[in-house]
């Protein structure tokens, strides 16, 4: 199967927007090309109407999150004290700021 993107987005097929418990729907898709237009995202149909398919800036943070949270997952299990949760090394805890710098960032963008 083909999972399709929202161009406005970046939900998909496995992964819907969610409003008050609906999960979204597609207004225009091209299962061809992998993408479309998510009913959460109608601003975007006026752009897919004119031959745009490049994912907006929110779609690519959107996707970028579960590469960014795993990240930070195995920073924290490689580098800290079993028992403690402490990284010792301070290029270990300057980067794990870092990436909670990007997911703050990045959630705060695809609200």
């Amino acid at each position: 199967m083909n999972v399709s993107t929202c161009i406005g987005c970046g939900c998909d097929d496995l992964h819907a927007c969610v409003d008050d418990g609906v999960p979204c729907s597609w207004l225009i898709k091209d299962p061809h090309l992998g993408l479309g237009v998510c009913s959460m995202c109608p601003g975007e149909v006026r752009r897919w109407h004119k031959g745009e398919r490049k994912l907006a800036v929110k779609a690519l943070v959107r996707q970028a999150l579960p590469i960014i949270e795993a990240d930070r997952e195995m920073l924290i299990r490689s580098c800290s004290v079993p028992g403690t949760g402490r990284i010792p090394d301070p290029d270990d805890r300057a980067e794990l700021r870092r990436l909670d710098r990007w997911l703050r960032l990045a959630r705060e963008a695809v609200k």
